[in-house]
């Protein structure tokens, strides 16, 4: 973000369903940026330069669109545990679903459809695109890296040890952390 903070959608844990988008700035100050009842198990958190950011949510199937005001909105729901999310140019958002096996796109105009379906996505935990338009799906239960073209076919790509979970593009370079 242009002032270094940075933000955090808060998972939950067993004593609480997480629903707040954190802010936290460079000196460590924690406040909350974004909270709806709706949101629950918050997954990615993607903040784009026009200061919308977009947020999974797991437990409610649902993607969230929040202003710069921290105003929630539902922009897509019925998705069977969202988690990664990627912001692809023109404002097409790509998002996988971790209990469907299923990469939805979601079109600047709210339309939801099933961009790519593999019996090999193993609930899909991360989710990144590459300059060339590839999205690179890293799989949470077997540690699966899979490329996805920008039509839409999947290819595995490596198999690590063990499980992983999240990957970044970032200048020509995939990283990828695993457990």
């Amino acid at each position: 973000a242009p002032d270094g903070f940075f933000l955090l959608g808060d998972f939950g844990y067993t004593d609480h369903i997480g629903d707040t988008v954190w802010r936290i700035t460079p000196e460590g100050e924690v406040t909350p940026y974004a909270q709806s009842d709706d949101m629950q198990s918050l997954t990615m958190t993607v903040l784009t330069e026009d200061g919308t950011v977009y947020q999974s949510s797991y437990n409610s199937n649902r993607v969230f669109r929040i202003d710069p005001d921290g105003n929630a909105e539902v922009i897509a729901e019925g998705l069977r545990g969202p988690t990664g999310i990627v912001v692809a140019e023109g404002g097409t958002l790509y998002v996988e679903a971790c209990n469907s096996n299923i990469v939805h796109s979601i079109a600047p105009d709210g339309t939801v459809e099933d961009f790519a379906f593999d019996r090999r996505f193993n609930c899909i935990n991360g989710l990144t695109q590459g300059s060339d338009g590839t999205l690179y799906a890293i799989n949470f239960k077997d540690g699966g890296l899979l490329g996805i073209s920008p039509e839409g076919e999947v290819e595995k790509l490596f198999q690590f040890p063990k499980p992983t979970a999240h990957g970044v593009y970032r200048d020509g370079s995939l990283y990828v952390t695993s457990r």
